[in-house]
């Protein structure tokens, strides 16, 4: 499966805001912000109040509607859940400090809307009507696999940098799932050299030197919506050689 095509680097132009089209997508929306507030703040509320995680979900979505390209053929409302879901997710991590445990989910939560965003192109384009049941399973099969890859990844990644900084060894975890831990990265950075230059440097600062996509981008100088999309192709490649060697 090869489901990111070809597209402009910069990525696509944003809208003024209070264009007639961006203010449209926005109030046809909101009901969407209050949706996926109410799930996320089910498990961060003694962090953070419900009003800042649906002021966060607002300007994603205001960022979603001022970037979308319906050429692309994802539907709006796609596009702007994970855009949503993101930017309440960095609200989260930027409230306070969150114990291990949220903050990892928080962590596990944003690689695999990552994932199915620079997924989405594909998953809705005119190609994907033409597959078979077979071929369909076998896409939905490597997606969610590819988002596995993305959540394991970014919780070992962050328990390593932990582990690290504080010499000590989690007492939740057993010395066995510390040590399977580390095998499962020592395996993710071996494999990273059989990935494209970019592919695999997107990875090494996603996960080993905690950029956010925002920045990576920045650091590679490309659009934020390419280094998505290009994340997305590291995670699928990452994982079929993962199941190679496994």
């Amino acid at each position: 499966m090869e489901p990111i095509s070809a597209a402009s680097p910069n990525g696509p132009q944003t809208r003024s805001t209070d264009s007639p089209e961006v203010l449209a997508l926005v109030r046809a929306h909101l009901e969407l912000v209050k949706r996926i507030a109410s799930v996320l703040w089910h498990y961060v509320e003694r962090f953070i109040t419900f009003d800042e995680l649906d002021a966060a979900g607002r300007e994603g979505l205001l960022s979603a509607a001022r970037r979308f390209d319906e050429s692309r053929g994802v539907p709006f409302r796609v596009y702007a859940n994970y855009r949503i879901r993101g930017a309440m997710v960095d609200a989260i991590r930027r409230s306070t400090p969150l114990p291990r445990r949220t903050y990892e989910r928080c962590l596990a939560i944003n690689a695999a809307s990552l994932v199915s965003e620079g997924e989405a192109a594909y998953a809705f384009s005119e190609h994907t009507s033409e597959l078979s049941d077979a071929e369909a399973e076998d896409y939905l099969d490597q997606h969610l696999a590819s988002i596995v890859t993305a959540t394991v990844t970014a919780t070992a990644a962050q328990r390593s940098a932990e582990a690290k900084l504080a010499r000590a060894s989690d007492p939740q975890r057993t010395p066995e799932e510390s040590y399977a831990e580390a095998e499962l990265l020592a395996l993710i950075r071996s494999t990273l050299g059989e990935l494209d230059e970019i592919e695999g440097r997107i990875v090494e600062l996603m996960y080993f030197e905690g950029m956010n996509l925002e920045q990576v981008a920045k650091a590679l100088h490309m659009g934020k919506p390419w280094a998505c999309r290009l994340h997305a192709r590291a995670m699928d490649r990452l994982t079929k050689l993962l199941r190679r060697v496994a």
